[in-house]
């Protein structure tokens, strides 16, 4: 039993020792795709964010629309589950990076600090725009809305 957590504390010591130390030059690589990879998929997921205020503001709602929506609420749905962490923070972590962040290299710290803070007000607005956009249809077509 004794034997056994030394064996524990020594495995997680070395751990401990690698991140102060610094990742290896595959760890540094996949840190650095992780991150690229991840500034692609905030860029695209915001580029459906600007999509659907656009689309919103035009009153267009077709099927880039519905695309667009399913792109922007899944991440929202996926953030939200994560108690409001990305994901890959845990990799990011795994792989070498001092704070677990994936957000930092990439984006600028005005992005970066403040993704929640910027993305949430887009969602309303959006939102709003595509239920004030359903609510005019419905009064044009002479339906009450549900």
């Amino acid at each position: 039993m004794k034997r056994r957590s030394i064996m524990v504390s020594q495995k997680h010591a070395e751990k401990v020792a690698l991140r102060e130390t610094g990742p290896s030059f595959w760890r540094r690589l996949a840190l650095v795709s992780l991150k690229a990879v991840h500034s692609l998929l905030y860029f695209s997921i915001e580029f459906c964010m600007g999509y659907l205020i656009y689309a919103g503001l035009k009153g267009k709602e077709d099927r880039r629309t519905a695309i667009a929506a399913s792109v922007v609420v899944g991440e929202s749905l996926i953030f939200l589950g994560n108690r409001c962490r990305c994901p890959l923070t845990g990799l990011a972590h795994k792989l070498g990076d001092a704070h677990g962040s994936v957000t930092d290299i990439y984006l600028p710290d005005v992005l970066a600090s403040n993704l929640p803070l910027i993305h949430v007000p887009l969602l309303a607005l959006a939102l709003f725009l595509h239920v004030r956009n359903f609510l005019r249809r419905a009064r044009a077509y002479g339906a009450p809305p549900d």
